[in-house]
């Protein structure tokens, strides 16, 4: 194998690397917007329930209580 075709055959290697690189930065930044969304949405479940617990909306065994008439 000549210099001038390990040369190429490195070039196409690092080419394919970066490829393969841009694609797994792709996944991560899409990974951590998912990440970020569920994080937001855990904190709003959990200050619902924080704010349904101490109105005392539920019963303690997890009823709603009876309408009144």
């Amino acid at each position: 194998m000549s210099d001038s075709d390990r040369k190429e055959e490195l070039e196409l290697l690092v080419m394919d690397h970066e490829r393969v690189i841009e694609q797994y930065s792709a996944l991560i930044q899409d990974q951590q917007r998912q990440i970020d969304r569920l994080r937001s949405r855990l904190e709003q479940l959990e200050n619902k329930l924080t704010r349904l617990d101490e109105s005392g909306a539920a019963s303690p065994d997890g009823h709603e209580p009876p309408p009144h008439y």
